[in-house]
Formats: C-alpha cells, sequence, structure tokens
C-alpha cells in the first residue's frame, strides 16, 4: 500500500518521501546536538507533500535491543 501511494505522488509530480520510523529521530537527535534543528526538520519531515514511514521492528539480542526499519517486500524475500 505504502509503495502505491509514493508511485501515484510521484505520478501527480508531489515530492514524496519514504523513511523507517526510525530516520527522523535519529536525524532530529544529530541536528539537535548540531544546532540544526530546524533545518533537518524541514527537509526530513516537512518538505515533501506526502511523508511514508515504514514499520519499524525491535527485538531483544541478548542483552541490548536492536531495532530494524521493515518493509512489505521483506516478507516476499525469505525462501520457502
Amino acid at each position: 500500500m505504502a509503495i502505491a501511494l509514493g508511485l501515484l505522488a510521484m505520478h501527480r509530480a508531489w515530492k514524496a518521501r519514504f523513511i523507517s520510523a526510525a530516520d527522523p529521530v535519529i536525524a532530529l537527535e544529530a541536528a539537535q546536538r548540531q544546532g540544526r534543528m530546524k533545518e533537518v526538520m524541514h527537509r526530513t519531515v516537512a518538505m515533501p507533500k506526502l511523508l511514508i514511514v515504514g514499520e519499524i521492528a525491535c527485538r531483544s539480542v541478548g542483552s541490548r535491543r536492536t531495532c530494524s526499519s521493515r518493509s512489505s517486500r521483506d516478507d516476499t524475500r525469505r525462501d520457502r
């Protein structure tokens, strides 16, 4: 569904961006430390007319918790 929305936006010449849920958090944390919050917020979140935010999957590995983005394409690439 997200990919279809992105393609439709491109056909209408809209600026569209697909990001994982973790991407803006990481970018904004770094921007805050560098004093560039307004610039990065505009580029990351406000500039595209359509912002598609993908899932984030978290799991515990030993004593650490790891997170990664996951798209619907991951499901189709699994060996059966």
